[in-house]
């Protein structure tokens, strides 16, 4: 009898042993979890969330700010506002059958003879890159002729250029590139309207806002683009890459590195109106 009391007495005294160490173990985590800030009273996310059961404040956080991250976490998310972007369109087909080439109504300012106009082949050039070139001299010319109102050279040349076939492919871009300046509202209004001839101009650089960081979102927006002359949008190119003594000898792109934006698009829109694009 006194062997079965010593018995029951051992296994007592180990099973209390064993719940006072548990005690003391969960006592120890809870005064660490006091120390860095844990609010038993805090809130956690209800089940159903990805964050279900977890506390929804950090630590020291009160009361208060863990009620707004359960706000948070349970109300439904609002979608982000982005600016409308461009999504690029096919272009339509250019109208121009044959090139009207409208003679400047201003003083001519242009003097000295006029060189003659560049020589025209029949025969197709061999590659894409050569007739290119031989369409921009054409229509360079034309536009010099069309400033100096020299009619009757116009009319002899646009006889020879009517009869070369292979031209023909690039009136749209020889006739736009007679367009007048316009105002900016017109060229933006533009951009709905892709059409042969012409090309969506970024007026600030997506270059120069790649290298600057500046997000995407706000360089393809409307707001940056215009609609011009495909041929005045790869001299402004050209031009954004050419030294000027302007911006003190370096090329525009490099003087607009580390700029604002309002200042990167001041020198954009100045670029369009260097190229007689923009209305001054």
């Amino acid at each position: 009898m006194a062997t079965l009391i010593t018995s029951q007495s051992a296994r007592l005294r180990a099973k209390w042993h064993t719940a006072f160490t548990r005690l003391k173990v969960k006592a120890a985590r809870l005064s660490r979890a006091f120390k860095a800030g844990f609010d038993p009273n805090q809130p956690r996310v209800p089940g159903g969330n990805p964050d279900g059961g977890r506390w929804t404040g950090g630590g020291g956080a009160g009361r208060g700010t863990a009620r707004r991250r359960l706000a948070s976490a349970t109300s439904p998310k609002k979608p982000k506002l982005r600016a409308q972007r461009h999504r690029p369109q096919k272009r339509r087909p250019s109208p121009v059958k044959k090139l009207n080439v409208p003679v400047s109504k201003s003083p001519v300012t242009k003097k000295g003879p006029l060189s003659p106009p560049p020589r025209i082949t029949k025969r197709k050039p061999p590659n894409r890159q050569l007739e290119t070139r031989i369409a921009k001299e054409v229509g360079k010319w034309l536009l010099k002729a069309a400033a100096r109102r020299a009619l009757g050279p116009i009319g002899i040349a646009l006889d020879v250029i009517d009869g070369v076939l292979w031209l023909r492919n690039h009136y749209p871009d020889i006739q736009s590139y007679f367009d007048e300046p316009k105002p900016l509202k017109e060229l933006k209004d533009a951009v709905s309207d892709p059409l042969e001839g012409y090309e969506i101009h970024h007026i600030v650089e997506r270059v120069t806002v790649e290298r600057d960081g500046i997000g995407h979102d706000r360089v393809n927006t409307r707001e940056n683009l215009v609609r011009i002359s495909a041929w005045k949008h790869h001299e402004i190119t050209a031009w954004y890459m050419t030294r000027n003594r302007e911006f003190g000898g370096l090329s525009p792109r490099e003087y607009l590195r580390g700029k604002s934006w309002n200042e990167k698009y001041e020198v954009g829109l100045e670029g369009l109106r260097r190229h007689k694009v923009l209305k001054k």
